[in-house]
């Protein structure tokens, strides 16, 4: 992950990637996947967005050509850059478009799930809601839990106090999350536990939490807030998804492949509906040394 490496290492790779834009023996659709990547190393490692939107841009109107798959991809990049710099009407709009143009496709569900948070984040819980209900029947799975997920944190966190202030500052720890500015994140989600204890937000504001702990490169404490969903919530949405970063961390970060195993084996016997049963069973049967074809 990007995250890992030092500034002189993302300066090294954005060189890579010009470098190879700047090669002719490659097809305009290679360097607009690599214009992507480019992109987004800008926008989000570097802090380059505005130059991130304009590397966007012109593949758009330029470089893309008729190829509307790359545009599309191209348009949501865009958008959630248009979001960071906190552009909503902007990032709206350029979600829609893709919306529109890709009905019923992966690209468009992703647009129509991106421009419900978008929703979310401003508070519009109504109009978010709605926006989710269409996605039920997505065809990635990835997409159709997501939108569930956000769903039922909107449904199960509305009428429970006589204010909607809880879910009103996760909505924007969440945005804050998104823009990766964690210390505003951080201080919004600690509120939610010293002003609403035992609130229904509880293990979600964990798993945010851990979230910033492992960007941060906190693998202990973040491992630690991820027990503490799977462990004391085990029957909630979030206690597979805990486990199964729980079990990532220790694997690749901790190098504790033991407690990963263990981890993998508890999603495999007891979480059967889950969205990672299939790579949970597969990380631990390499880790418990069975030949993978």
């Amino acid at each position: 992950k990007l995250k890992e490496y030092e500034q002189a290492d993302l300066v090294k790779l954005e060189k890579g990637y010009r470098e190879f834009m700047n090669d002719e023996r490659f097809s305009y659709a290679s360097n607009g996947k690599v214009t992507l990547r480019l992109a987004k190393l800008k926008a989000i490692y570097l802090n380059e967005i505005d130059k991130a939107i304009g590397l966007l841009q012109t593949l758009i109107n330029k470089q893309a050509g008729g190829n509307r798959t790359l545009k599309a991809k191209a348009r949501l990049a865009l958008a959630d850059y248009y979001l960071l710099k906190g552009q909503h009407a902007k990032a709206q709009l350029t979600y829609a478009k893709v919306e529109n143009m890709f009905e019923g496709h992966p690209l468009g569900n992703k647009a129509t799930y991106r421009k419900a948070k978008l929703s979310f984040y401003k508070g519009n819980f109504d109009w978010a809601g709605s926006q989710l209900k269409i996605l039920k029947g997505a065809t990635s799975k990835m997409i159709a839990n997501n939108a569930l997920e956000l769903d039922m944190l909107i449904k199960d966190n509305r009428g429970l106090d006589t204010t909607e202030v809880p879910l009103q500052i996760y909505a924007r720890a969440d945005m804050y999350l998104f823009k990766n500015q964690y210390e505003e994140a951080q201080l919004r989600l600690d509120s939610i536990l010293t002003q609403f204890p035992e609130h229904n937000l509880t293990d979600e504001v964990y798993f945010a939490k851990a979230r910033i702990a492992k960007e941060n490169r906190n693998y202990d404490s973040a491992v630690n807030l991820l027990k503490k969903i799977y462990s004391n919530y085990g029957n909630d949405i979030l206690a597979d998804n805990a486990l199964y970063k729980a079990a990532r961390i220790y694997q690749r970060q901790l190098d504790d492949q033991q407690k990963a195993k263990k981890l993998y084996e508890e999603i495999v016997t007891e979480y059967g509906g889950s969205i990672y049963q299939l790579k949970a069973r597969k990380a631990y049967r390499k880790l418990r040394g069975d030949r993978i074809n």
